[in-house]
């Protein structure tokens, strides 16, 4: 309806310009003659006709219709903006919170793993004590148990030749099992059986001994000898002197 009124006023500002009448509001127009000086009388301005009207209905109806065009298509344009900025939005949007999932998840995993270090830190840190402690344990109970077997080894005597308990005693430190393993260990044990050396030495002082006495004997006897022979002769002079 806008732009009728201003087509209507755009004519007659034209006509105005083209013919030196001048149109009133009531639709009369007056003017001036030729000379300028004198007015010429009113001429009533010509009704419009029925065609006038339909052209106007006409333009009227163009005008609804290039409306409702112009409403439809800025409906459709302000349709498409409208998806195409909601499509972006969302886009944005989506990339927004899956920036700020990720940076959420980054921070949380940061977090866990600094939590799980701390105690897989701590986790170690006991197994470690309670390691030591029970290493401690474990070898003060095997030194014992090593102390005893040894002051038990040390009561006892093994065999020098097959290392099973010994209850045959040869000499110092040296004793077997069986007479079999002696005589086995022998060849090699004679060299330093001080069990030998012992009873050569004792064999000597007693054959030294025997000897000495033998020598004692021997003498007691010449003595004796000696003596009887002596009195024989003096006998004999006696006897022959008495003769």
């Amino acid at each position: 309806m806008m732009s009728i009124k201003q087509d209507h006023e755009q004519q007659q500002s034209q006509q105005q310009q083209q013919d030196p009448m001048l149109v009133g509001e009531d639709g009369i127009v007056a003017g001036l003659s030729v000379g300028g000086t004198e007015p010429r009388p009113p001429t009533l301005q010509v009704e419009p006709t029925y065609s006038d009207n339909y052209v106007l209905d006409g333009q009227h109806m163009i005008s609804e219709s290039r409306m409702r065009d112009i409403l439809m298509e800025l409906q459709q344009r302000w349709l498409k903006e409208y998806e195409q900025s909601r499509e972006k939005l969302l886009v944005e949007l989506t990339e927004k919170l899956h920036q700020e999932y990720l940076t959420d998840l980054q921070r949380k995993q940061t977090e866990y793993m600094a939590q799980c270090r701390e105690e897989m830190e701590a986790e170690r840190v006991r197994q470690e004590e309670l390691f030591q402690r029970r290493l401690q344990e474990e070898v003060q109970r095997l030194t014992e148990k090593q102390r005893r077997e040894i002051q038990l080894i040390k009561k006892k005597q093994w065999c020098w030749q097959c290392e099973k308990e010994a209850i045959y005693h040869c000499c110092w430190n040296t004793a077997y099992c069986t007479v079999e393993c002696q005589q086995a260990h022998w060849p090699m044990h004679r060299r330093v059986c001080r069990r030998k050396k012992t009873t050569s030495n004792a064999q000597s002082s007693g054959q030294n001994q025997q000897q000495n006495n033998r020598t004692t004997s021997n003498s007691g006897g010449t003595a004796t000898n000696s003596a009887t022979t002596g009195a024989g002769g003096s006998h004999q002079q006696q006897k022959v002197s008495a003769h």
